[in-house]
């Protein structure tokens, strides 16, 4: 972990996400009694030069976001047969639906659809070459949502590997500008694995923005609905 953020502002944090849940649900708050919401950290980035193409990347954790009763769907290349059966021959776990991309097109008529297959699978993959090819295909409820396909190298020897690293991954996209965000725990982490993912995760992170710390304002931690925890901000400059 990166000596520009202290280590104890992380634990601090992390303690203090996790309390902020376990008083929500002791207030009786259906959201997070009744669901697995996600915890993000945040980055709010100065402005990067368009020359940088960003390229989404899995970004390997400590404690995956998933529990043992994950489902995933995989999105190949055409023909859909000839991955389904490599795919299939594996036995992957977890893996319970297989789809061409033509098929899926044809399949997703409409945002009932949409909205339908994004509820039904805890995750997507889908092979590396056509993830900038989904967006339109799978619509905002998948994007807008943060459930994005994690890319998959599907002529990797050892597929089986392949799937283990990107399920214990979060997911990155890079923006040129703004803000930036990553899931990297849920709600039914303890403060501990909060914080471990977070260590384990940042300077991997930091790797994938050009000029690195430099590019950065801060990094915050939250949910979808408590305050921004500050992890990192960047100092202002001396007037002199």
């Amino acid at each position: 972990m990166t000596d520009v953020v202290e280590r104890n502002q992380i634990v601090k944090c992390s303690k203090a996400i996790h309390a902020y849940i376990q008083k929500e649900r002791l207030n009786g708050n259906k959201d997070y009694l009744d669901f697995l919401k996600s915890i993000w950290l945040v980055f709010e980035l100065d402005e990067i030069s368009e020359t940088h193409k960003f390229k989404p990347v899995l970004i390997p954790l400590k404690h995956t976001l998933y529990d043992k009763d994950s489902e995933f769907f995989v999105i190949t290349k055409d023909p859909q047969t000839k991955y389904k059966e490599m795919i299939e021959k594996q036995r992957i776990n977890k893996i319970t639906k297989i789809v061409g991309i033509s098929n899926l097109r044809t399949k997703l008529s409409g945002k009932d659809e949409r909205v339908q297959l994004y509820n039904d699978y805890d995750g997507v993959f889908a092979d590396e070459k056509i993830i900038h090819l989904l967006p339109k295909v799978l619509g905002p409820v998948f994007y807008n949502k943060k459930k994005q396909p994690m890319p998959i190298n599907l002529k990797s020897k050892n597929l089986i590997k392949e799937f283990a690293n990107a399920i214990n991954s979060t997911y990155l996209l890079l923006k040129h500008k703004g803000i930036t965000s990553i899931k990297v725990a849920t709600t039914e982490f303890s403060a501990k694995e909060i914080f471990e993912n977070i260590s384990y995760a940042l300077d991997r992170v930091v790797a994938e923005i050009p000029g690195g710390y430099k590019y950065i304002r801060s990094i915050r931690l939250k949910t979808s609905d408590s305050i921004a925890l500050v992890i990192y901000k960047r100092p202002e400059k001396d007037d002199d």
